[in-house]
């Protein structure tokens, strides 16, 4: 037999056995087991995914990858993946949204909080500082789960978003309506001004010692609501004395500083709503001043909760710091307004009066008043040799711990 012959014998046998095993399923069954695999190992790293981000422990978890068409639903903490002929299910956890995509090609899985969302397209979306409002009942999580004012109530105020026209927000007004978001003139003739309401700070009846929230440190290590106690019952009274001897004129039990207060903060001559609260500053700083009105005094010992301090009625430096941080935070001025601080061997305030743009250095212990910009010689500067922006600890309040202002932020005076 000549070798042509041999070789279309060879092929007819090929061909017959392809044939045979054809007939008995075995190879396009193989094929069909092959994408099988693919499709399920497709499937299974979708799940895979949904599972890492529910696992992740931030808030945020964001991927997207491309894929050839196919279904997706989530129902009752059920995924089913369906592509071709081939359909999938598996458990994912309840917390996973539901939903019921159609011939989509691309996967986006991402975690808003405690929730995870398959999708086709996913848009992140984050608070800008101006809008995040911790509380707000109007407020919208963003891919962080942080609490954002919509875009059309950007204002956030008193845990509450308004619109831009009407950015004041009224617990009280009185005429005994609902309470509501107000503009300049509105809030100033029918809105009864609240004392320590519930939403002034994180820490509000989270008091000492509960550990609640937030690093604290200056010479011993804890919790900021242990020690900035804004608004706890027995800082309420001071906080009234503040705010009705600024809004009275001085009349009643006032502290002897208290018309240089009013003075001061040109409350004296115009009357609007950032002379009033300049006074209550003034009115606070003073009162833990000369007119040594609640701390007198210098004692050495490590910190205490303010309430405990006030009642000590004499402190070290970090006592008064604390003391007047929680003061002017019940008062009414913003985390963003005051803060605690230490330098070498001292520790004092930052404070940024309504109507400034920068910070000024605030020091009360022993005291001792200094106020950068206002009052003339450091004697802390004079006595250490050391700048006050010379931070060995973080600028803190009972919002937390934050990085201090650069000093160009700060009316720095005679302190550098």
């Amino acid at each position: 037999m000549s070798v042509n012959n041999w070789v279309i014998l060879i092929g007819v046998l090929i061909v017959g056995m392809i044939f045979i095993l054809a007939s008995q399923g075995v190879i396009f069954g193989w094929m069909s087991m092959t994408e099988e695999d693919i499709q399920k190992g497709e499937a299974e790293q979708l799940v895979s995914l949904v599972q890492r981000a529910h696992s992740d422990s931030s808030k945020n978890f964001y991927y997207c990858y491309e894929s050839s068409p196919v279904n997706i639903t989530i129902e009752d903490g059920i995924l089913i993946f369906e592509r071709s002929r081939f359909e999938f299910s598996y458990i994912v956890p309840k917390r996973t949204a539901e939903i019921n995509l159609t011939d989509i090609t691309n996967i986006c899985i991402l975690k808003e909080g405690d929730v995870v969302k398959v999708d086709e397209n996913v848009t992140m979306r984050f608070c800008t500082v101006e809008s995040l409002c911790k509380g707000a009942p109007e407020s919208v999580k963003d891919s962080l789960g942080k609490d954002c004012c919509p875009s059309e109530i950007p204002v956030c105020t008193k845990s509450h978003c308004c619109p831009t026209d009407k950015p004041k927000w009224c617990n009280k007004p009185k005429d005994g309506s609902e309470p509501r978001c107000m503009n300049e003139t509105e809030y100033k003739d029918n809105c009864e001004e609240e004392i320590c309401p519930s939403s002034i700070s994180q820490c509000f009846n989270h008091w000492h010692w509960s550990s609640y929230d937030g690093t604290f440190y200056m010479n011993i290590n804890g919790y900021v609501c242990d020690y900035y106690e804004v608004c706890h019952p027995d800082v309420v009274p001071i906080a009234k004395e503040i705010i009705e001897c600024c809004n009275n004129r001085c009349s009643g039990n006032c502290h002897s500083m208290c018309n240089q207060a009013l003075s001061d903060s040109g409350l004296s001559s115009t009357e609007t709503d950032e002379t009033k609260k300049k006074c209550y500053g003034f009115y606070t700083i003073y009162g833990l001043d000369d007119a040594a009105r609640w701390m007198q005094g210098y004692q050495i010992h490590v910190e205490e909760p303010a309430t405990v301090m006030l009642a000590g009625q004499t402190w070290m430096c970090t006592g008064y710091s604390i003391v007047l941080t929680t003061l002017l935070r019940s008062v009414g001025y913003g985390k963003d307004e005051v803060y605690s601080l230490c330098g070498p061997g001292h520790a004092y305030n930052l404070v940024k009066f309504p109507g400034e743009s920068q910070y000024r250095f605030a020091d009360t212990v022993g005291n001792s008043l200094y106020i950068s910009g206002i009052t003339g010689s450091d004697w802390y500067r004079n006595q250490y040799g050391a700048c006050r922006t010379s931070y060995e600890c973080g600028c803190q309040n009972d919002e937390g711990m934050v990085n201090c202002p650069s000093p160009s932020n700060i009316i720095l005076g005679a302190s550098c």
